[in-house]
This record gives structure tokens, sequence and C-alpha cells, in this order.
């Protein structure tokens, strides 16, 4: 084996080891963060009890932070912080998020768990032997759901998610808990324990980072981090209004900087520097407030809509950007030329795949944002219907568009006469032709119009019809006549591009003999077939003048002269 199948035989194996260690890692994540949700009493209870442990493990960490030197976590805490995660999304999976839009599903998921654990914590809470700790009810039948008396919170049986036939509390349960929270949020904690006392979601949302913040937290001013205006601290007030300004100052500038760098409908490598970092700042900008202001509450919901639906634009210009860009490599495709495809098709209907994929793009985005699809698609379609009725033409002409193209009556680079205009095609599009007459002028000629003309494509013609009369004196001798019938017929036929030639003595004329010569050349090129055509003529000049006679005067003028009347004249034409 050598050396370079060895080097491929280990890159083999170490992904394969990545790829088992990842599925390995993935599997384990599952089964540590899968609840106990079997019952109502094993949803509330094992709830409140990981919710209880989260806060325990986090102030902890905290009380070590006075103690421990530095500006970074040691790897004890950092392994009690990823304990405390493991925890929080096993509380998170006991909540139906199905009513939560999926981009934000994991950031609210947080927040309406650690709201729901102070309400439960601040409620009369029935008896542990009171919640159902079974699936049947008294007659046998499945338990549907379980309310806890002192507060609308229902544990309901699921029957959609991954959680089948499991108890998770209920999609509307989760919608009305910051309703909840706000009513309840002062009232004081009715479990006596140091831990359970404190606001574990007021800590969490005035701190900076994920679950574990970080150390910096504990040097910020405390006017700055101890007082809470509308869910957030001053500090993540003044954070989030700097990234805001950053990001559209930073945002606006790659714009105009598109706009001065762009070159028209050009579509280059350059044409995608804007988007994609437009793209990876507002990814920036979301990351920083989610990751590191850890902004909660509705300014999040606002702020991180914001951000996501101006990503989602710029993905979908930077998609529309990507496949014109790649219709433009095809299109100057030299391959492309010389197998004779219609790259103008090719790069027309890229053109369709990009607005498709542009518009794609910000469909799965609103979905993941909970946009309501179904009424903007029908109010479009409304939409779309009035603008067809006034834009009838210009279907009409892409209609007429489709039609060249499926048809084909012309290609690019042919030379075709239609009416009074003939040009060369120089593109086809969805709503017009552009074609290139003789003088250099460009014609743009509609779709409807052009698909429906009487087109002469002349460079689909697969040979040209030389045809001519040869007028020779009447005193060419016979002897002479058939010597240069004779040359003509043999120079004719012995050319490679002619076919069917035809010599003859076609007329006795008035004043001449007349010869018919005839063929057909084997060339669409209009250059060439005259270029063909000269040659033969001087040929034939040269036949003549070595037969020793020569051709007539294609017309003469008589002069008769009369004693009685002035000069007659007389035109004899051939």
């Amino acid at each position: 084996m050598g050396l370079k199948q060895q080097w491929l035989v280990l890159l083999f194996l170490n992904f394969y080891l990545w790829a088992v260690t990842a599925e390995a890692d993935g599997i384990e994540k599952t089964l540590l963060s899968r609840p106990q949700i079997s019952s109502p009493r094993e949803t509330l209870l094992g709830f409140m009890d990981k919710t209880h442990r989260v806060a325990s493990i986090i102030y902890g960490v905290e009380q070590r932070f006075h103690t421990e030197k530095g500006f970074f976590h040691t790897d004890a805490d950092i392994a009690q912080g990823k304990q405390a995660e493991t925890l929080l999304e096993q509380t998170i999976n006991t909540l139906d998020l199905t009513a939560i839009p999926e981009a934000h599903r994991k950031h609210i998921g947080i927040e309406r768990a650690l709201m729901l654990a102070e309400i439960l914590k601040r409620v009369p809470l029935p008896d542990k032997n009171a919640i159902p700790n079974t699936t049947t009810t008294e007659k046998g039948a499945k338990l549907q759901e379980w309310v806890i008396p002192s507060v609308e919170i229902v544990i309901m049986r699921n029957t959609k998610s991954k959680y089948h036939d499991e108890y998770l509390f209920s999609a509307e349960t989760v919608q009305n808990i910051p309703v909840i929270f706000a009513q309840i949020r002062d009232q004081p904690s009715q479990i006596k324990d140091p831990i359970a006392v404190r606001n574990f979601y007021d800590y969490y949302t005035s701190t900076p980072g994920k679950l574990l913040p970080p150390k910096w937290y504990m040097y910020l001013p405390n006017w700055s981090k101890n007082h809470l205006y509308w869910d957030q601290t001053l500090w993540q007030w003044t954070g989030l209004m700097l990234t805001l300004v950053l990001m559209f100052r930073i945002n606006i500038f790659l714009i105009f900087w598109h706009l001065q760098h762009s070159k028209g409908t050009a579509h280059t490598l350059r044409n995608m520097i804007a988007p994609l970092l437009v793209i990876s700042n507002f990814l920036m900008g979301d990351y920083v407030i989610d990751q590191v202001l850890n902004i909660t509450a509705e300014a999040f919901g606002l702020v991180s809509f914001l951000f996501k639906v101006l990503t989602f634009i710029a993905e979908s210009w930077l998609t529309y950007i990507v496949i014109n860009w790649l219709a433009e490599k095809i299109w100057q495709s030299q391959q492309l030329n010389q197998h004779s495809i219609d790259a103008s098709f090719i790069r027309t209907l890229l053109r369709l795949i990009a607005l498709m994929a542009a518009a794609t793009v910000i469909y799965f985005g609103a979905q993941s944002l909970g946009i309501p699809i179904a009424p903007l698609l029908a109010g479009f379609g409304a939409l779309g219907l009035a603008i067809g009725i006034g834009a009838q033409e210009y279907f009409k002409n892409v209609v007429g568009g489709l039609t060249l193209f499926l048809d084909r009556p012309v290609q690019l680079g042919e030379y075709c006469e239609f009416g009074t205009i003939a040009g060369v095609v120089e593109e086809i599009g969805l709503r017009s032709t552009r074609i290139r007459t003789p003088n250099n002028a460009l014609v743009i000629v509609p779709n409807a119009y052009f698909s429906n003309a009487n087109i002469t494509n002349f460079s689909r013609i697969q040979s040209r019809i030389l045809k001519m009369h040869l007028n020779l004196r009447y005193d060419t001798k016979r002897e002479q006549l058939l010597l240069i019938m004779g040359q003509i017929r043999d120079y004719l036929t012995a050319h490679e591009t002619v076919e069917k030639p035809v010599v003859r003595l076609d007329k006795l004329g008035d004043f001449s003999l007349q010869l018919l010569v005839s063929a057909n050349i084997l060339t669409n090129s209009k250059n060439d077939f005259f270029l063909y055509q000269e040659k033969f003529l001087l040929h034939i000049m040269e036949i003549i003048e070595n037969s020793g006679t020569s051709l007539a005067y294609p017309s003469q003028t008589l002069y008769l002269k009369d004693d009685k009347t002035n000069l007659l004249k007389n035109q004899i034409d051939e």
C-alpha cells in the first residue's frame, strides 16, 4: 500500500471514529435530557426538583466567584455549569413548546421554565398524594389532563411530539406563563428555603452569558446590575443599544459599498461580499444579545425577530446573487457554445430558479419565526391576480419567450429575417428578443410578436443556389461553345462544396447565345457563398478568354439614320 493510500485509510478511520463519537455523544445527550414524565405527579415534582437543583448549582458557583482568583471559571465550575444546563434542558422538555416559533424555541423555553418554577414556589400546591400518579382514571379511561387547583396550569397527555402518551405542561399553559408570572411575581415564596426564597428568574435575566454567568460580571458596578427595568438591567440596555447602533451602521456601510462597486446587472463574486458580511453581522448580533447580553422577555423577542428577518432577507439576496452568478458562468462557457446549447435559455431558467430559491428562503424563514404563511399566500394570490389583469401584455411576452425556447425557430448568433427586420439574434429573454441588424442597430422585439411572426432563418439554410445566365457572342463557334460548357461543368463537379451542377445552352437570344449555369453551394454562410461566387465568376472569365471568344454586351443601342426623319433610337434588351 502506497503512502497516498495509507493517508486515505487514516482519513477514513478518523472520520469514522468522529462520526461514531458524535453519534454516541448525541445519544448520551438525548438520554440525559429525557425527562421523567410518565404521569402528572412525575412531571410536576420532577420539574420542581430539577429547577431547584439548577438554582443550587449556579448559586454555589456564584459564591465561589469571590474566593477564586482570575477572570475565568475553573474546570470544576465549568463541569457544574454543564450539569445545571443538562438539568435545565430536562425541565424544558416537560413543556409543550409547539406554539413557540422554532427560531426562538430554545431561548424562550429557558425563560418559561424558570418563570414556571417561580410560579410554583409562590402558589399553594396540593399534597403529593393528591397528584395523579397514573395514566388512567378510576373508570379505566386514559387520563387526558390534570389542573393545579390554585392556578390555571394544566399538565396534559401528549399525543403529537416525541413524548407520545406522556404528560407535559400544555401549550396553552406555556403561552400564559408570562401573564401568570407578572401577577404573582412580587408574592413571597411559600417554600422556606434560602435557595427557593431568591428569585432565580430575575437572577438569570440580569446576568450575562448562558446559565452560568462569566466571572467578569462580578466586576460590574452594582448600580448597573441590581435593578431591573422592563426585565433588563441598566448594563444590558446599554449593551443592547450599542449593539443595535453598531450593527445597523455596519450594514448601511456594506449596502452603500455594494451599490458603489456593483456593475449594473452583472453578478460577480465581489457582489457576494456584502450579503455575506451582512448575514455574518446579524448572526453575530443575534449571538451577542442571546449568549452575551442575555436579553430576555419582550426585548429579546423584538430584537431577535428583527435580526432574524433581516438575516433571512440577506440570505435570500445572497441566494439570488449566487444562482445568477452561476447563470453568467454558464452563459460565458465556451463549452456550451461549442456544443450549440442554448445558453440564453439556461441563464433565463436559472434566473427564475434564483427568484424561486430566494422566495423559498424567505418562506422557510417566515415559518421558523412563526409568521402565518397561509394568509400571506392568499393575499399575494389576490394581489397577483390583480396585477395579472393589468399586465396581460407582459405575460403574453413571457409565454412567447417560453414558446421560443421550446420551438427554437432561432438560436443565439443566427441570422434571421421577419417582416422588415433582419439581423443576428444576440439574446432571447423571457420578455423580449434582441437582434443586431447589419448596420449595427440593436432592435428589441417583444416575444409575443416575434414568436408569432413568419421567421426566415438564413443560418439554417443547408445550401445556397448559384444561378446565372452567360451571354456569348453569336460569332462563337460550336466547338468553342462546347469547350466552354465542358470546362465550366468540370470545374463545378470537381469542387467538394458543389452539388447538382447544371451547364447547358438555354436560349438562342436575339443578340447572344445564352448559357444557363446553376448549382447548389453547400454553405449557409452568406459571406462564404459570395466568396465562392466571386471566385467562380473570375474563373469563367478566364475560360471564355482562353476559348477565343467573349461575352456579348447585355444590351446594345442601334441608331438608324433615315433621310426623311431624325435619328430613331431603339433599345434592345437581353
